[in-house]
């Protein structure tokens, strides 16, 4: 599958917070809970890295022709086009962990290289941490429990 790394840390995000199981988002139309879906279910999961409209974005009624997001976001001051703030995030994490746009890896390798660099989530999010500290907390210790409990399945054996 083809993903954004900011989605795929929103997905462990929130498997850390509990969700075991993805539903469709009926008012964005778009492809989060069947790429999540597949993700918690194997850290075989093969991932291409894009910091473009990637397969979760597909089907979303927001991405327009010429494949950016058109949706605006009003939460972070200075900041209205969710497109260029998506990849403002996604260019973080490829800078900051080194990965390659279109270099494919484990679901479990991506998890394991996110969860390694201490403090990853206040660094792509800072725009938001500045905006609310708690928020940002808050994200960060879904985070971490997400990843902790996404190596730790017992549901696959890694090789």
């Amino acid at each position: 599958m083809v993903l954004k790394p900011h989605h795929f840390m929103d997905i462990i995000k929130l498997y850390g917070g509990g969700i075991q199981v993805f539903v469709p988002d009926t008012d964005y139309g778009h492809d989060f809970y069947r790429a999540a879906n597949e993700i918690i279910g194997s850290r075989q999961t093969q991932i291409k890295v894009t910091c473009g409209a990637d397969d979760i974005c597909r089907p979303c009624r927001f991405l327009g022709s010429d494949r950016k997001c058109t949706d605006c976001i009003s939460h972070i001051k200075g900041i209205h086009s969710k497109n260029s703030y998506n990849e403002m995030l996604d260019r973080r994490i490829v800078d900051i962990l080194g990965l390659c746009e279109d270099t494919v890896y484990t679901a479990g390798e991506l998890c394991r290289m996110m969860g390694s660099y201490p403090g990853l989530v206040a660094d792509v999010w800072r725009e938001e941490a500045e905006a609310c500290r708690e928020t940002a907390g808050k994200r960060e210790r879904l985070f971490e429990a997400g990843v902790k409990k996404y190596l730790n399945q017992d549901n696959e054996v890694e090789c």
